[in-house]
């Protein structure tokens, strides 16, 4: 581990004191961000429940399945669906946030 000096006393270099003393700078957040993080999140969200819904009736239809099994099926796209919009929120976030972007 290598030491730093960075006046009196000397820091040990970690991921949160790197050498090169750059303090990360503060997330932007105020009503413009949220509401674009919010208005992402929910366009993202409709288009995917839709997209598994309207793929659980699909195979349901073609495969002539009972409607416990298509709701089965609906349920794990629906999985799918949440995660895919739990993951572009958090993009949004952090693309929204970040102050390069503000």
């Amino acid at each position: 581990m290598r030491m730093r000096d960075t006046g009196p006393a000397a820091m040990p270099e970690t991921a949160a004191f790197p050498l090169s003393g750059i303090l990360p700078q503060r997330r932007v957040v105020n009503a413009a961000v949220i509401m674009g993080v919010v208005g992402m999140t929910l366009f993202i969200a409709t288009e995917a429940y839709a997209a598994a819904a309207l793929s659980a009736w699909a195979v349901g239809g073609l495969l002539h399945l009972g409607q416990t099994t298509t709701l089965v099926i609906g349920g794990l796209f629906a999985i799918g669906a949440t995660a895919a919009t739990v993951a572009s929120a958090r993009l949004a976030w952090h693309a929204e946030t970040d102050p390069e972007n503000n």
